[in-house]
């Protein structure tokens, strides 16, 4: 009891004097026979929360650091040497109202649509385990085509966690489908402030409802250089000379880039489908 007292107090202490507190997660996710894992950050301020890999972050921060000496110096952005991500998109949370706004980078064009979530959770009063000291309750809902367990914290008053999860009395700490495709775990807790900020990084988003961002992604698994093989037919040009003054043969390097992007698409693993 009194290491769960001292967590307990160790967070009031975070909440009252610090405008933000970041929760990593630690993310394992299915991808064909393999899995990935990564960390996962979910920025609780001010009654907003931001969803976002820890790669996305440090990868925007670096990008942002590499721009600014591109100013000064006037050499070429340098796009080497940045952290693998799994996740193609960000999240902003309304923690009181459960709005929703989802960032997409995976494309050519960025995207963003909205939406109020809704979550009929299950609570077992029965029972409970120790996540970092913390006593945890467990939580079931059948949602986006999957059943979710969830363990959640009542010591810590933020319905909140990670993806667009929330709606429980305490923040969550894991949570997981029963086959096991999707699994957070919460692996720290940190106060301090970030500069959320980097996420958008000047970046344009074009807004669109939710059912033309599926049917986007959908069409773009099934032909992701449509627009690009369609622009080749239009002009007649299907080649192109290089810097070494040799031919390029376009619609082969786009057959071949296709190829790969198609055989990644065919491990896709949305918490949604």
């Amino acid at each position: 009891m009194r290491k769960i007292l001292l967590g307990i107090n160790l967070f009031v202490f975070m909440f009252s004097y610090s405008q933000g507190i970041k929760f990593t997660y630690d993310y394992k996710l299915k991808l064909g026979d393999s899995i990935t894992s990564q960390n996962v950050e979910l920025y609780n301020e001010n009654g907003k929360s931001y969803f976002y890999s820890d790669a996305k972050y440090k990868t925007d921060s670096i990008l942002n650091d590499r721009e600014k000496k591109m100013e000064l110096t006037g050499n070429k952005m340098n796009f080497k040497n940045l952290p693998n991500d799994e996740l193609v998109y960000f999240l902003e949370k309304q923690n009181s109202t459960g709005q929703v706004d989802f960032f997409s980078n995976e494309f050519e064009k960025n995207l963003k649509y909205s939406e109020e979530n809704k979550f009929d959770w299950i609570l077992d009063d029965d029972g409970g385990k120790k996540i970092l000291n913390y006593t945890v309750k467990k939580a079931t809902i059948k949602k986006y085509g999957k059943t979710f367990i969830a363990w959640y914290c009542p010591d810590i008053p933020i319905n909140d966690g990670p993806y667009k999860f929330y709606g429980l009395p305490g923040l969550i700490f894991e949570i997981y489908d029963i086959k096991f495709n999707h699994h957070f775990t919460l692996i720290g807790i940190e106060k301090g402030n970030i500069d959320i900020n980097l996420l958008f990084r000047k970046q344009k988003f074009i807004e669109v409802d939710k059912k033309k961002y599926s049917d986007f992604r959908n069409q773009y698994k099934k032909d992701p250089f449509q627009k690009i093989k369609s622009l080749i037919a239009s002009t007649g040009i299907s080649e192109v000379i290089g810097s070494s003054g040799n031919n390029i043969n376009m619609t082969k390097i786009i057959a071949e880039r296709e190829k790969k992007v198609i055989e990644k698409y065919k491990k896709d693993n949305q918490i949604e489908q």
